[in-house]
């Protein structure tokens, strides 16, 4: 069929209604390459497919379409070397599987007719639900170390559990002792505003440049007006080297779980 045939009977139209009841990104992409069948058994099994789904949708069933994902990218970084997925990619993947996993035990309830099955049958839609191959294995991994949030869980393994809790205990201690040195008369002195903040990953306050008169520190940086200095205090510094070292240990730890997942 020549495209200006498409033209006159408005095809592209057409499939633009059709994407817009697609149920994922990869289903309107398959949608926006749709081309008419010529040849006559294709077509008829098409027109066979289809009314399989207009029985099962007159049945008052619906597919199981939630939580598909284009995850194609992701699938074409694992054939590279030492690639590693990101949690929402992994996430995606997850959540794509379940979704297969559901449509395929959707679809074997149409079958054929009889005992124990639908009054309805699909017998092609079926044989192409049957190639759908069932991961829980994955799926179920990557959900007791992901969470909805594409965050790794404290639970994704005793190390990393371990670690944070170090890390959140480091970080009270640290804002405890700040807020006291906040309180100290000598250092209300020189002081912009009584928060404790964050500059180069490491607690700071935010000081008048005469800070030094009353208080001992390292500088990491300044406001644009220059009339603040974020300041490291002395007497956090090895707290704020040893958070730092935590805050490594942690991501190396999450690297690690995302390459055992990748893999």
């Amino acid at each position: 069929m020549n495209q200006h045939t498409l033209r006159v009977l408005e095809y592209d139209k057409i499939k633009d209604i059709v994407a817009g009841y697609a149920a994922s990104e990869s289903g309107r992409a398959v949608v926006a390459e749709l081309q008419p069948a010529t040849d006559s058994g294709t077509v008829a099994a098409l027109l066979e497919e289809t009314e399989e789904v207009v029985r099962i949708l007159q049945s008052g069933e619906r597919p199981p379409l939630e939580g598909i994902h284009d995850i194609r990218q992701a699938v074409e970084k694992l054939g590279v070397p030492g690639s590693m997925l990101s949690p929402a990619e992994l996430l995606d993947s997850a959540t794509t599987l379940g979704a297969g996993r559901r449509l395929k035990a959707f679809f074997q309830r149409f079958e054929g007719e009889g005992a124990g099955r639908s009054a309805v049958a699909a017998p092609r839609l079926c044989a192409r639900a049957v190639h759908i191959r069932l991961l829980k294995h994955i799926e179920d991994a990557v959900l007791a170390a992901v969470d909805e949030r594409a965050e790794v869980k404290d639970s994704a393994s005793p190390a990393l559990r371990r670690i944070r809790k170090q890390v959140n205990r480091m970080r009270d201690e640290i804002l405890d002792r700040m807020s006291r040195i906040l309180q100290d008369g000598g250092t209300q002195k020189v002081v912009q505003e009584p928060v404790v903040t964050i500059r180069d990953d490491r607690y700071v306050l935010p000081l008048k440049p005469n800070f030094r008169q009353s208080l001992k520190g390292v500088v990491h940086g300044q406001s644009g007006s220059r009339a603040t200095l974020f300041v490291e205090p002395l007497e956090v510094l090895e707290q704020n080297n040893r958070l730092a070292e935590l805050r490594m240990e942690e991501r190396e730890e999450v690297e690690r779980i995302l390459r055992a997942l990748t893999s």
